[in-house]
């Protein structure tokens, strides 16, 4: 089985992305500083989900999957959460199999597109321009909404080591 990504969803909702930068320009870092958690912490959730599968922890994995989940929706992530959903059903659906043989065949089908739907995430997050119409006349500029979290430091995260 070949898992894909449902393309018609965004990569994250334009919603958020209007109030992250509408939250920059207004100088609050409510959604930023969660951002930021989410950027920091993906590798690490990641890592915990892949290390559930491959060693057939089923409790282990359906906490992962939540995890990733709740954080996925809460930043907008609406491809990932819709790939981690899909997880989600195949481990809560009928086990024709036992789980030490199941779950590394969910690991070798789901972790390489959450790692590349994650990747493109974090890309879209750090690389948002506020909307041309939110910028004031004293930042001509458009400047990522994650300021600071440009692409290279994402490598820093861990990001190119999925």
């Amino acid at each position: 089985m070949t898992v894909t990504v449902d393309h018609k969803l965004p990569i994250v909702t334009p919603a958020f992305l209007f109030g992250l930068g509408h939250e920059r320009q207004e100088g609050s870092s409510c959604r930023q500083l969660f951002v930021a958690n989410f950027v920091s912490g993906m590798p690490r959730q990641v890592n915990h989900l892949r290390l559930a599968l491959t060693t057939a922890d089923c409790a282990g994995a359906r906490q992962a999957t939540q995890a990733l989940k709740i954080a996925s929706q809460m930043v907008g992530a609406e491809q990932l959460a819709g790939l981690i959903v899909g997880l989600d059903d195949a481990l809560c659906g009928p086990a024709y199999e036992q789980d030490v043989v199941r779950l590394p065949k969910l690991a070798a089908e789901y972790i390489a597109p959450i790692n590349r739907c994650a990747r493109r995430t974090l890309q879209r997050l750090a690389a948002a321009p506020v909307p041309q119409w939110l910028d004031r006349a004293d930042n001509p500029e458009q400047q990522p909404l994650l300021h600071g979290l440009d692409p290279i430091k994402l490598s820093t995260l861990g990001v190119e080591a999925w």
